[in-house]
Protein backbone atom coordinates (compact mmCIF):
# COMPACT_ATOMS: atom_id res chain seq x y z
CA UNK A 1 0.00 0.00 0.00
CA UNK A 2 1.23 3.18 -0.96
CA UNK A 3 1.01 7.09 0.81
CA UNK A 4 0.51 7.92 -2.47
CA UNK A 5 -2.78 6.86 -2.87
CA UNK A 6 -4.86 8.54 -0.70
CA UNK A 7 -7.65 7.15 -2.23
CA UNK A 8 -6.93 3.75 -1.46
CA UNK A 9 -5.55 4.64 2.06
CA UNK A 10 -9.00 6.21 2.81
CA UNK A 11 -10.14 3.10 1.94
CA UNK A 12 -8.41 0.99 4.38
CA UNK A 13 -8.80 3.08 7.20
CA UNK A 14 -12.66 2.48 6.45
CA UNK A 15 -12.36 -0.68 6.26
CA UNK A 16 -10.22 -1.20 9.51
CA UNK A 17 -13.34 0.61 11.32
CA UNK A 18 -11.46 4.22 12.40
CA UNK A 19 -13.92 7.52 12.57
CA UNK A 20 -13.28 10.74 11.35
CA UNK A 21 -12.13 12.31 14.50
CA UNK A 22 -9.27 8.85 15.08
CA UNK A 23 -7.66 9.69 11.50
CA UNK A 24 -7.11 13.41 12.25
CA UNK A 25 -5.78 13.30 15.55
CA UNK A 26 -2.90 10.13 14.08
CA UNK A 27 -1.70 8.12 11.52
CA UNK A 28 -3.22 4.30 11.62
CA UNK A 29 -1.93 2.14 13.65
CA UNK A 30 0.50 0.22 11.85
CA UNK A 31 3.28 -2.27 12.97
CA UNK A 32 4.67 -5.52 11.69
CA UNK A 33 5.77 -8.93 13.63
CA UNK A 34 8.04 -11.73 12.54
CA UNK A 35 7.41 -15.11 14.40
CA UNK A 36 10.55 -16.43 14.63
CA UNK A 37 9.09 -19.51 17.05
CA UNK A 38 6.08 -21.39 17.54
CA UNK A 39 7.33 -24.78 18.73
CA UNK A 40 7.24 -27.48 20.50
CA UNK A 41 10.25 -28.01 22.26
CA UNK A 42 9.82 -31.55 24.42
CA UNK A 43 6.74 -30.99 26.83
CA UNK A 44 6.76 -26.95 26.21
CA UNK A 45 5.94 -24.59 23.17
CA UNK A 46 7.56 -21.77 22.70
CA UNK A 47 7.17 -18.84 21.44
CA UNK A 48 9.31 -16.09 20.16
CA UNK A 49 8.01 -12.74 18.38
CA UNK A 50 9.18 -9.53 17.51
CA UNK A 51 7.27 -6.80 16.68
CA UNK A 52 7.93 -3.60 14.94
CA UNK A 53 6.79 -0.75 15.88
CA UNK A 54 8.53 1.48 13.86
CA UNK A 55 5.37 2.92 11.93
CA UNK A 56 3.31 2.94 14.75
CA UNK A 57 1.33 6.05 15.77
CA UNK A 58 -0.98 6.33 18.32
CA UNK A 59 -3.46 9.07 19.32
CA UNK A 60 -2.27 10.72 23.11
CA UNK A 61 -5.04 9.48 25.05
CA UNK A 62 -5.71 5.77 23.46
CA UNK A 63 -4.25 2.36 24.65
CA UNK A 64 -3.42 -0.73 22.20
CA UNK A 65 -3.18 -3.87 23.50
CA UNK A 66 -1.37 -6.91 21.87
CA UNK A 67 -2.49 -9.91 23.27
CA UNK A 68 -1.26 -13.09 21.84
CA UNK A 69 -3.32 -15.83 21.71
CA UNK A 70 -2.57 -19.82 21.36
CA UNK A 71 -6.22 -21.21 20.06
CA UNK A 72 -7.70 -24.64 19.34
CA UNK A 73 -12.00 -24.99 18.29
CA UNK A 74 -13.04 -24.18 21.71
CA UNK A 75 -9.27 -24.62 23.82
CA UNK A 76 -7.70 -20.97 23.87
CA UNK A 77 -4.61 -19.45 26.23
CA UNK A 78 -4.19 -16.27 26.75
CA UNK A 79 -1.11 -14.74 27.45
CA UNK A 80 0.11 -11.48 28.86
CA UNK A 81 -0.52 -9.05 26.78
CA UNK A 82 1.98 -5.85 25.57
CA UNK A 83 0.43 -2.55 26.36
CA UNK A 84 1.44 0.46 24.30
CA UNK A 85 0.32 3.74 25.63
CA UNK A 86 -0.17 7.37 23.71
CA UNK A 87 1.70 10.12 25.45
CA UNK A 88 -1.00 11.33 27.98
CA UNK A 89 -2.35 7.39 28.45
CA UNK A 90 1.44 6.33 29.48
CA UNK A 91 0.84 9.62 32.27
CA UNK A 92 -2.00 8.00 33.98
CA UNK A 93 -0.46 4.42 33.95
CA UNK A 94 2.12 5.62 35.83
CA UNK A 95 0.45 7.32 38.43
CA UNK A 96 -2.17 4.69 38.67
CA UNK A 97 0.63 1.96 38.81
CA UNK A 98 2.29 4.61 42.08
CA UNK A 99 -0.90 4.95 43.55
CA UNK A 100 -1.62 0.94 43.37
CA UNK A 101 -5.20 1.28 41.32
CA UNK A 102 -3.86 -0.21 38.18
CA UNK A 103 -6.54 -2.09 36.32
CA UNK A 104 -5.85 -5.91 36.06
CA UNK A 105 -5.03 -6.09 32.42
CA UNK A 106 -2.41 -3.25 33.11
CA UNK A 107 -1.13 -5.17 36.30
CA UNK A 108 -0.65 -8.58 34.16
CA UNK A 109 1.35 -6.93 30.90
CA UNK A 110 4.05 -8.60 29.39
CA UNK A 111 5.12 -5.15 28.93
CA UNK A 112 3.93 -1.85 29.18
CA UNK A 113 5.92 1.36 27.07
CA UNK A 114 5.05 4.45 25.89
CA UNK A 115 4.59 4.63 21.93
CA UNK A 116 7.28 6.52 20.28
CA UNK A 117 9.59 6.82 23.02
CA UNK A 118 11.42 3.26 22.99
CA UNK A 119 14.98 3.56 21.63
CA UNK A 120 14.89 0.26 20.31
CA UNK A 121 11.96 -0.29 17.63
CA UNK A 122 11.97 -3.97 17.63
CA UNK A 123 10.04 -5.29 20.94
CA UNK A 124 10.80 -8.96 21.69
CA UNK A 125 8.64 -11.47 22.78
CA UNK A 126 9.61 -14.78 24.17
CA UNK A 127 7.49 -16.70 26.61
CA UNK A 128 7.15 -20.88 27.45
CA UNK A 129 4.20 -22.94 28.20
CA UNK A 130 3.65 -26.37 28.79
CA UNK A 131 2.74 -28.35 26.11
CA UNK A 132 -1.03 -29.94 26.29
CA UNK A 133 -2.37 -32.30 23.51
CA UNK A 134 -4.69 -30.07 21.96
CA UNK A 135 -2.27 -26.92 21.29
CA UNK A 136 -0.42 -29.50 18.81
CA UNK A 137 -2.97 -28.30 16.59
CA UNK A 138 -3.55 -25.11 17.66
CA UNK A 139 -2.84 -21.89 15.88
CA UNK A 140 -1.38 -18.78 17.22
CA UNK A 141 -3.07 -15.23 16.96
CA UNK A 142 -3.24 -11.70 18.38
CA UNK A 143 -5.85 -10.06 19.40
CA UNK A 144 -5.43 -6.21 18.42
CA UNK A 145 -7.15 -3.77 20.85
CA UNK A 146 -7.45 -0.45 20.39
CA UNK A 147 -9.09 1.57 23.45
CA UNK A 148 -9.53 5.42 23.37
CA UNK A 149 -9.29 7.05 26.82
CA UNK A 150 -8.71 3.69 27.84
CA UNK A 151 -12.73 3.44 28.69
CA UNK A 152 -14.05 0.38 26.85
CA UNK A 153 -12.05 -1.04 23.65
CA UNK A 154 -14.21 0.25 20.11
CA UNK A 155 -12.28 -1.70 17.89
CA UNK A 156 -10.69 -4.97 17.97
CA UNK A 157 -9.03 -7.17 15.59
CA UNK A 158 -7.71 -10.61 15.82
CA UNK A 159 -5.29 -11.89 13.25
CA UNK A 160 -3.28 -15.29 12.28
CA UNK A 161 0.25 -14.87 13.44
CA UNK A 162 1.07 -19.35 12.44
CA UNK A 163 -0.64 -21.88 12.40
CA UNK A 164 0.03 -25.39 14.03
CA UNK A 165 3.43 -25.43 15.96
CA UNK A 166 6.33 -27.03 14.16
CA UNK A 167 8.69 -29.37 15.70
CA UNK A 168 11.89 -27.43 15.10
CA UNK A 169 12.94 -24.07 14.60
CA UNK A 170 11.61 -23.18 11.32
CA UNK A 171 12.47 -19.70 8.90
CA UNK A 172 10.85 -17.23 10.09
CA UNK A 173 7.34 -15.81 9.33
CA UNK A 174 6.93 -12.18 8.38
CA UNK A 175 2.96 -11.42 7.74
CA UNK A 176 0.93 -8.30 6.82
CA UNK A 177 -1.85 -7.76 8.50
CA UNK A 178 -4.29 -9.06 6.09
CA UNK A 179 -6.35 -5.75 5.17
CA UNK A 180 -9.33 -7.44 2.61
CA UNK A 181 -12.07 -5.17 0.77
CA UNK A 182 -15.51 -5.77 1.73
CA UNK A 183 -18.19 -5.34 -0.86
CA UNK A 184 -21.31 -3.02 -0.27
CA UNK A 185 -24.05 -3.54 -2.43
CA UNK A 186 -27.20 -0.45 -2.70
CA UNK A 187 -30.69 -2.77 -2.26
CA UNK A 188 -32.90 -1.58 -5.30
CA UNK A 189 -35.50 1.08 -4.81
CA UNK A 190 -39.12 -0.29 -3.99
CA UNK A 191 -41.67 0.20 -6.44
CA UNK A 192 -44.27 0.48 -4.15
CA UNK A 193 -43.20 0.65 -0.36
CA UNK A 194 -45.59 -0.49 2.35
CA UNK A 195 -45.79 -0.39 6.02
CA UNK A 196 -48.01 -1.85 8.61
CA UNK A 197 -49.17 -1.92 12.56
CA UNK A 198 -50.55 -4.95 14.08
CA UNK A 199 -51.72 -4.92 17.92
CA UNK A 200 -54.44 -6.92 19.97
CA UNK A 201 -57.01 -5.06 21.34
CA UNK A 202 -58.33 -6.86 24.95
CA UNK A 203 -62.01 -5.44 25.20
CA UNK A 204 -64.44 -5.94 27.49
CA UNK A 205 -67.98 -6.43 26.84
CA UNK A 206 -71.06 -5.77 28.96
CA UNK A 207 -73.30 -8.78 29.44
CA UNK A 208 -76.08 -9.75 26.74
CA UNK A 209 -74.19 -6.74 24.52
CA UNK A 210 -72.23 -6.88 21.63
CA UNK A 211 -71.24 -3.31 21.29
CA UNK A 212 -68.17 -1.44 22.73
CA UNK A 213 -68.28 0.46 25.87
CA UNK A 214 -65.05 2.71 26.31
CA UNK A 215 -65.70 3.29 30.23
CA UNK A 216 -65.65 -0.41 31.17
CA UNK A 217 -62.83 -2.11 32.49
CA UNK A 218 -59.49 -1.07 30.18
CA UNK A 219 -61.44 -0.22 27.17
CA UNK A 220 -60.02 3.05 26.91
CA UNK A 221 -56.03 2.16 27.46
CA UNK A 222 -57.04 -0.75 24.59
CA UNK A 223 -59.11 2.09 22.37
CA UNK A 224 -56.51 4.87 22.73
CA UNK A 225 -53.38 2.42 21.75
CA UNK A 226 -55.29 1.81 18.34
CA UNK A 227 -56.13 5.61 17.85
CA UNK A 228 -52.91 6.37 18.13
CA UNK A 229 -51.88 4.32 15.38
CA UNK A 230 -54.58 5.57 13.25
CA UNK A 231 -53.92 9.21 14.23
CA UNK A 232 -50.28 8.99 14.30
CA UNK A 233 -50.51 7.57 10.29
CA UNK A 234 -53.37 10.12 9.26
CA UNK A 235 -51.29 13.24 10.87
CA UNK A 236 -48.16 12.07 8.48
CA UNK A 237 -49.54 14.10 4.71
CA UNK A 238 -47.45 11.51 3.04
CA UNK A 239 -48.94 8.24 4.49
CA UNK A 240 -51.88 6.79 2.73
CA UNK A 241 -53.95 3.75 4.55
CA UNK A 242 -55.06 0.88 2.12
CA UNK A 243 -56.35 -1.48 4.68
CA UNK A 244 -57.48 -1.74 8.18
CA UNK A 245 -57.66 -6.06 8.89
CA UNK A 246 -59.42 -6.99 12.30
CA UNK A 247 -59.70 -10.60 13.71
CA UNK A 248 -61.98 -11.54 16.33
CA UNK A 249 -60.43 -14.54 18.63
CA UNK A 250 -62.02 -16.20 21.59
CA UNK A 251 -60.98 -18.50 24.62
CA UNK A 252 -61.79 -22.33 24.16
CA UNK A 253 -64.02 -22.32 27.49
CA UNK A 254 -67.62 -23.47 26.38
CA UNK A 255 -68.94 -24.63 23.19
CA UNK A 256 -67.53 -24.18 20.02
CA UNK A 257 -70.24 -22.81 18.05
CA UNK A 258 -70.92 -20.05 20.72
CA UNK A 259 -67.12 -18.92 20.92
CA UNK A 260 -67.21 -19.10 17.58
CA UNK A 261 -70.31 -16.07 17.15
CA UNK A 262 -68.14 -14.36 20.17
CA UNK A 263 -65.59 -14.08 17.78
CA UNK A 264 -67.55 -12.73 14.84
CA UNK A 265 -69.33 -10.16 17.16
CA UNK A 266 -65.49 -8.67 19.03
CA UNK A 267 -64.20 -7.77 15.50
CA UNK A 268 -67.67 -6.72 14.23
CA UNK A 269 -68.38 -4.43 16.88
CA UNK A 270 -64.67 -3.01 16.76
CA UNK A 271 -64.81 -2.20 12.90
CA UNK A 272 -68.16 -0.57 13.37
CA UNK A 273 -66.79 1.70 16.64
CA UNK A 274 -63.68 2.84 14.14
CA UNK A 275 -66.36 3.20 11.37
CA UNK A 276 -67.90 5.64 12.98
CA UNK A 277 -65.28 7.66 14.55
CA UNK A 278 -63.33 7.56 10.73
CA UNK A 279 -63.87 8.46 7.27
CA UNK A 280 -62.05 5.58 5.44
CA UNK A 281 -63.21 4.72 2.19
CA UNK A 282 -65.38 2.11 0.95
CA UNK A 283 -63.73 -1.35 1.06
CA UNK A 284 -60.80 -0.34 3.97
CA UNK A 285 -61.99 -2.53 5.97
CA UNK A 286 -61.48 -6.13 6.18
CA UNK A 287 -63.15 -8.72 9.18
CA UNK A 288 -62.72 -12.56 9.68
CA UNK A 289 -62.88 -14.27 13.38
CA UNK A 290 -61.56 -17.03 13.83
CA UNK A 291 -63.30 -18.44 16.97
CA UNK A 292 -61.16 -21.04 19.57
CA UNK A 293 -57.63 -19.39 19.36
CA UNK A 294 -56.02 -23.23 20.35
CA UNK A 295 -53.08 -21.47 18.44
CA UNK A 296 -52.31 -18.95 20.47
CA UNK A 297 -52.81 -21.08 23.46
CA UNK A 298 -50.08 -23.47 21.74
CA UNK A 299 -48.20 -20.62 21.66
CA UNK A 300 -48.46 -19.53 25.51
CA UNK A 301 -47.67 -23.20 26.72
CA UNK A 302 -44.72 -23.47 24.84
CA UNK A 303 -43.62 -20.22 26.22
CA UNK A 304 -44.35 -20.46 29.65
CA UNK A 305 -43.64 -22.68 32.99
CA UNK A 306 -46.72 -24.16 33.70
CA UNK A 307 -46.71 -27.96 35.20
CA UNK A 308 -48.28 -30.23 33.13
CA UNK A 309 -46.97 -28.60 30.15
CA UNK A 310 -45.95 -31.39 27.96
CA UNK A 311 -48.87 -33.44 28.96
CA UNK A 312 -51.29 -30.33 27.68
CA UNK A 313 -49.42 -30.01 24.89
CA UNK A 314 -50.25 -33.59 23.73
CA UNK A 315 -54.12 -33.58 24.77
CA UNK A 316 -54.09 -30.39 22.49
CA UNK A 317 -52.34 -32.09 19.49
CA UNK A 318 -53.43 -35.64 19.60
CA UNK A 319 -57.46 -34.72 19.68
CA UNK A 320 -59.74 -32.91 17.63
CA UNK A 321 -61.48 -29.99 19.16
CA UNK A 322 -65.52 -31.75 18.30
CA UNK A 323 -63.98 -35.22 20.11
CA UNK A 324 -63.55 -33.44 24.01
CA UNK A 325 -60.20 -31.97 23.70
CA UNK A 326 -61.28 -29.60 26.52
CA UNK A 327 -63.19 -32.34 28.86
CA UNK A 328 -59.83 -34.21 28.28
CA UNK A 329 -57.46 -31.16 29.35
CA UNK A 330 -60.30 -30.71 32.43
CA UNK A 331 -59.62 -33.83 33.50
CA UNK A 332 -56.22 -33.86 33.72
CA UNK A 333 -54.18 -34.29 37.26
CA UNK A 334 -57.69 -33.03 38.81
CA UNK A 335 -58.29 -29.87 36.90
CA UNK A 336 -55.26 -27.84 37.88
CA UNK A 337 -53.56 -27.16 34.56
CA UNK A 338 -57.15 -25.89 33.37
CA UNK A 339 -57.39 -24.07 36.26
CA UNK A 340 -54.15 -22.59 35.73
CA UNK A 341 -54.80 -21.92 32.28
CA UNK A 342 -58.25 -20.28 32.68
CA UNK A 343 -56.72 -17.69 34.56
CA UNK A 344 -53.08 -16.80 33.41
CA UNK A 345 -53.99 -17.35 29.35
CA UNK A 346 -57.56 -17.68 28.37
CA UNK A 347 -58.14 -13.89 29.04
CA UNK A 348 -54.84 -13.79 26.56
CA UNK A 349 -56.71 -15.00 24.08
CA UNK A 350 -60.01 -13.25 24.15
CA UNK A 351 -58.91 -10.37 21.79
CA UNK A 352 -59.23 -8.80 18.76
CA UNK A 353 -56.25 -8.19 16.26
CA UNK A 354 -56.14 -5.41 14.01
CA UNK A 355 -53.43 -4.85 11.37
CA UNK A 356 -53.24 -1.56 9.60
CA UNK A 357 -51.43 -1.18 5.69
CA UNK A 358 -50.17 1.79 4.39
CA UNK A 359 -48.38 3.04 1.35
CA UNK A 360 -45.54 5.18 2.30
CA UNK A 361 -43.58 7.66 -0.26
CA UNK A 362 -39.70 7.78 -1.55
CA UNK A 363 -37.87 9.58 1.13
CA UNK A 364 -35.01 11.62 0.14
CA UNK A 365 -32.12 11.68 2.01
CA UNK A 366 -32.69 14.61 4.25
CA UNK A 367 -36.15 13.78 5.19
CA UNK A 368 -34.59 10.15 5.84
CA UNK A 369 -32.27 11.54 8.91
CA UNK A 370 -35.50 13.12 10.26
CA UNK A 371 -37.49 10.01 9.78
CA UNK A 372 -34.76 7.60 11.52
CA UNK A 373 -35.33 9.65 14.54
CA UNK A 374 -38.87 8.86 15.50
CA UNK A 375 -40.23 6.28 12.07
CA UNK A 376 -37.20 4.32 11.19
CA UNK A 377 -39.85 1.41 10.26
CA UNK A 378 -41.26 3.87 7.02
CA UNK A 379 -37.84 3.62 5.34
CA UNK A 380 -36.56 0.98 2.96
CA UNK A 381 -33.63 -1.05 2.96
CA UNK A 382 -32.56 0.68 0.10
CA UNK A 383 -33.00 4.39 2.01
CA UNK A 384 -31.10 3.06 5.17
CA UNK A 385 -28.59 1.95 3.22
CA UNK A 386 -28.17 5.15 1.36
CA UNK A 387 -28.10 7.33 5.11
CA UNK A 388 -25.67 4.88 6.23
CA UNK A 389 -23.35 5.96 3.46
CA UNK A 390 -23.86 9.42 3.68
CA UNK A 391 -22.15 9.14 7.46
CA UNK A 392 -19.00 7.50 5.27
CA UNK A 393 -18.25 3.95 5.85
CA UNK A 394 -16.29 2.34 9.16
CA UNK A 395 -18.34 5.47 10.89
CA UNK A 396 -20.22 5.41 14.46
CA UNK A 397 -23.31 6.07 12.19
CA UNK A 398 -22.94 3.33 9.44
CA UNK A 399 -22.86 0.47 11.90
CA UNK A 400 -25.72 1.89 13.54
CA UNK A 401 -27.91 2.24 10.87
CA UNK A 402 -26.82 -0.85 9.09
CA UNK A 403 -27.58 -2.51 12.90
CA UNK A 404 -31.56 -0.78 12.65
CA UNK A 405 -31.76 -2.32 9.36
CA UNK A 406 -31.09 -5.72 10.07
CA UNK A 407 -33.45 -5.52 12.55
CA UNK A 408 -36.42 -4.11 10.51
CA UNK A 409 -35.53 -6.38 7.42
CA UNK A 410 -33.91 -9.55 8.91
CA UNK A 411 -34.75 -11.51 5.90
CA UNK A 412 -33.78 -8.90 3.08
CA UNK A 413 -30.34 -10.76 1.85
CA UNK A 414 -28.99 -7.80 0.64
CA UNK A 415 -29.47 -5.93 4.24
CA UNK A 416 -27.80 -8.81 5.97
CA UNK A 417 -24.71 -8.84 3.32
CA UNK A 418 -24.16 -5.15 4.00
CA UNK A 419 -24.78 -6.34 7.63
CA UNK A 420 -22.39 -9.20 7.64
CA UNK A 421 -19.44 -6.81 6.26
CA UNK A 422 -19.72 -4.18 8.94
CA UNK A 423 -19.62 -6.86 11.76
CA UNK A 424 -16.65 -8.03 10.39
CA UNK A 425 -15.29 -4.08 10.05
CA UNK A 426 -15.82 -4.32 13.85
CA UNK A 427 -14.53 -7.36 14.49
CA UNK A 428 -17.40 -9.51 15.62
CA UNK A 429 -16.79 -12.35 13.29
CA UNK A 430 -18.90 -14.85 14.67
CA UNK A 431 -21.95 -12.64 13.75
CA UNK A 432 -20.52 -11.67 10.30
CA UNK A 433 -19.68 -15.03 9.51
CA UNK A 434 -23.45 -16.07 10.47
CA UNK A 435 -24.75 -13.63 8.42
CA UNK A 436 -22.56 -13.77 5.91
CA UNK A 437 -23.33 -17.20 5.25
CA UNK A 438 -27.51 -16.31 5.50
CA UNK A 439 -27.02 -13.90 2.85
CA UNK A 440 -26.91 -16.19 0.05
CA UNK A 441 -24.44 -17.03 -2.67
CA UNK A 442 -23.31 -14.20 -5.09
CA UNK A 443 -20.09 -12.59 -6.09
CA UNK A 444 -20.64 -9.85 -3.74
CA UNK A 445 -21.45 -12.52 -0.44
CA UNK A 446 -19.25 -14.89 -1.49
CA UNK A 447 -16.09 -11.61 -1.40
CA UNK A 448 -17.12 -10.85 1.97
CA UNK A 449 -17.50 -14.22 3.61
CA UNK A 450 -13.66 -14.58 2.25
CA UNK A 451 -12.98 -11.73 3.63
CA UNK A 452 -14.09 -12.97 7.33
CA UNK A 453 -12.41 -16.22 7.10
CA UNK A 454 -9.13 -14.75 6.27
CA UNK A 455 -9.38 -12.35 9.27
CA UNK A 456 -10.06 -15.36 11.19
CA UNK A 457 -7.69 -17.05 10.14
CA UNK A 458 -8.79 -19.84 8.17
CA UNK A 459 -7.13 -19.64 5.44
CA UNK A 460 -8.33 -22.62 3.20
CA UNK A 461 -12.12 -21.18 3.74
CA UNK A 462 -11.40 -17.92 2.85
CA UNK A 463 -9.57 -19.35 -0.53
CA UNK A 464 -12.33 -21.30 -1.33
CA UNK A 465 -14.72 -18.62 -0.90
CA UNK A 466 -12.87 -16.01 -2.36
CA UNK A 467 -11.95 -18.02 -5.41
CA UNK A 468 -15.56 -18.71 -6.28
CA UNK A 469 -16.64 -14.91 -5.73
CA UNK A 470 -13.22 -14.00 -8.44
CA UNK A 471 -15.14 -16.57 -10.74
CA UNK A 472 -18.06 -14.96 -10.45
CA UNK A 473 -16.55 -11.35 -11.29
CA UNK A 474 -16.45 -9.64 -8.02
CA UNK A 475 -13.13 -7.13 -8.34
CA UNK A 476 -12.64 -6.99 -4.43
CA UNK A 477 -12.51 -11.30 -4.41
CA UNK A 478 -10.18 -11.12 -6.93
CA UNK A 479 -7.87 -8.49 -4.89
CA UNK A 480 -8.48 -10.45 -1.60
CA UNK A 481 -7.59 -13.57 -2.98
CA UNK A 482 -4.15 -12.04 -4.50
CA UNK A 483 -3.66 -11.07 -1.49
CA UNK A 484 -4.25 -14.09 0.20
CA UNK A 485 -1.97 -15.66 -2.08
CA UNK A 486 0.49 -13.71 -0.86
CA UNK A 487 0.40 -14.49 2.64
CA UNK A 488 0.12 -18.59 1.98
CA UNK A 489 3.17 -18.42 -0.13
CA UNK A 490 5.12 -17.05 3.38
Amino acid sequence: MSINQPIYLLLILSLLGWNKLEAQEGEANNFSYTVKKFTQEGNSLCIDIDFDLESLHLPTREQLILTPIIKNGNQTLTLEPIIINGKIRHKVYQRQKEFGTLKEENQNAYQVLRAGKQEAQIIPYSTVVNLEDWMKQASLYLDESNCPGCGKAVSQHKRLLAAKPTLEIGESITKEKPEPLFSFVTPPTDSLKMGNKEDNAYLKFQVGKSAIDPSLADNTVELDRIHNHLNQLLNDKKVTIKKISITGYASIEGTYAFNKSLSEQRAKSLTNYLKQRYDFPTGTFQVDWVGEDWDGLIKLIQDGNMEKKQEVLSIIISTNILDGREKRLMELDGGRPYRFMLNEYFPLLRRVKYKIEYRIPQYSLEESKRIIKEYPEQLSPKELFVLANSYGKGSVEFFEILDIALSLYPNDLITKQNAAAAYAMQGNYEKAEQLALEAGNNSSTLNNLGAIYLLQGKLQDAQKALSKGKQAGSLEASHNFDELNKILKN
